[in-house]
């Protein structure tokens, strides 16, 4: 039984996954054009550091780009949770049908902000540290920040 419905799931997987119309549409192009950019200059950051990519240095050690990040993923998030705080504990009904969407939105605003701030991290993969009471890394600047979204 459970062999069938692993079947049935697979098929189902394969037959969304093929292509219902062309493939080189303009959007697709340009897709793929910003995704191979945006892998370029991730391994330039990871490999030279983060100010061979965004012109950073010790006087200057966040630029324009880390505002936007911390600002559209704290806006969306904080903006779908008011939504959702409104209709479930204050009870106002007539937002009920926007609280799935709000939901997803702050899923993927908070996701967009985790990975945003894995790249702002000079070695994000210590980002597992203070969640194991490791290191808490309480000299870092980013460190409330981080721990303020783990928390939240």
């Amino acid at each position: 039984m459970n062999r069938e419905r692993n079947t049935g799931f697979i098929s189902f997987i394969t037959s969304e996954l093929k292509p219902k119309g062309k493939i080189l549409t303009p959007f697709n192009i340009i897709s793929g054009i910003t995704i191979l950019a945006a892998i370029v200059i991730l391994v330039i950051r990871f490999k030279d550091g983060l100010g061979s990519v965004t012109h950073a240095y010790q006087n200057r050690p966040w630029g324009l780009w880390i505002n936007f990040n911390v600002i559209t993923g704290v806006a969306f998030a904080g903006g779908a949770y008011v939504v959702t705080f409104m209709v479930y504990i204050q009870g106002l009904k007539k937002y009920q049908p926007i609280v799935r969407a709000t939901v997803l939105y702050a899923l993927l605003a908070y996701i967009f902000y985790a990975g945003a701030l894995l790249l702002d991290l000079g070695r994000p993969w210590k980002v597992i540290n203070p969640i194991i009471g490791n290191s808490f890394g309480i000299s870092s600047v980013l460190f409330l920040s981080v721990y303020g979204f783990i928390v939240y």
